[in-house]
């Protein structure tokens, strides 16, 4: 097991969430700590929301998805944007047969 690690980075518009591990039920305290410090820092910052960078994320299960959602919908309820970057492999696999990943990552407009 790959533990979890997560980095927070305040940018000029979004605050990046960069998650690298594992998301199960072990993990899933760490997961809300970095969460709700990147809400929290745009929230206070008035920035436009929190990017979840899931590139060197290597499983998510169930739990993890319940706290991806949680966190979009905080965001939201805070007039804040939440989406997922970098899903691949089974985690991006798992997000489409939850049926979030077209909320959590939807795809970029192009410019």
């Amino acid at each position: 097991m790959t533990r979890l690690t997560t980095t927070v980075r305040i940018g000029q518009r979004y605050v990046r969430l960069s998650l690298a591990g594992e998301i199960d039920l072990s993990s899933v305290d760490v997961l809300l700590r970095g969460q709700g410090e990147a809400l929290a820092g745009a929230a206070t910052r008035r920035l436009h929301g929190v990017v979840v960078d899931l590139d060197r994320v290597t499983f998510l299960d169930s739990t993890g998805i319940g706290v991806l959602v949680g966190g979009f919908r905080e965001a939201s309820a805070a007039g804040l944007t939440y989406r997922l970057e970098n899903p691949h492999g089974a985690v991006a696999r798992v997000l489409d047969v939850s049926g979030v990943l077209p909320t959590l990552a939807p795809p970029r407009r192009a410019a």
